[in-house]
């Protein structure tokens, strides 16, 4: 099992909350990382999650229990996405529920998993979370070593606790 090493300068990119005015420029990234889903469907989905009143906010910065976060390389160029909900848990407290992880075959994926991962290990310890749920379908069968190497367990369901 390969464990990659996180990306120790974040300056690499620039992590925001999507807002409604770039739904359509993510599709692209979300279409290529995924199984085949329309964009009428992404903008549906990413819709539902965006806020109004987001912007280009850092993540927590105004952050809604659910929401879209990006990685930005410069230029506003949209390198990688993730998805999450925040909800209660019974038995664990509160939890991250990510979701909709695209990252592209084009770039150095590797890297901007390495720093999306640490920016939302970071986002959970900021909404006060005690653990992170991360599905991974069979398109990103690729990241399962990955998490694995960095405390996630079960292959199916990857689950860090903080």
């Amino acid at each position: 099992m390969t464990k990659l090493s996180i990306v120790k300068d974040r300056s690499l990119y620039k992590f925001v909350l999507l807002n409604r005015e770039r739904i359509d420029m993510a599709y692209a990234l979300v279409r290529e990382s995924s199984s085949p889903i329309s964009l009428n469907q992404w903008r549906g989905y990413a819709q539902s999650l965006v806020s109004d009143t987001a912007g280009n906010a850092p993540p927590v910065e105004g952050a809604d229990q659910h929401g879209i976060i990006v990685a930005e390389a410069p230029a506003d160029y949209i390198r990688g996405l993730v998805a999450y909900h925040v909800c209660a848990d019974l038995m664990v407290g509160r939890r991250l529920n990510l979701d909709c992880i695209a990252v592209p075959d084009a770039f150095d994926r590797r890297a901007i998993a390495n720093a999306l991962s640490a920016e939302f290990d970071r986002f959970a310890k900021e909404m006060a979370c005690q653990t992170i749920v991360i599905p991974l379908e069979k398109y990103h069968a690729w990241l399962s070593p990955y998490f694995h190497g960095n405390g996630y367990s079960n292959a199916e369901i990857q689950v860090r606790f903080l």
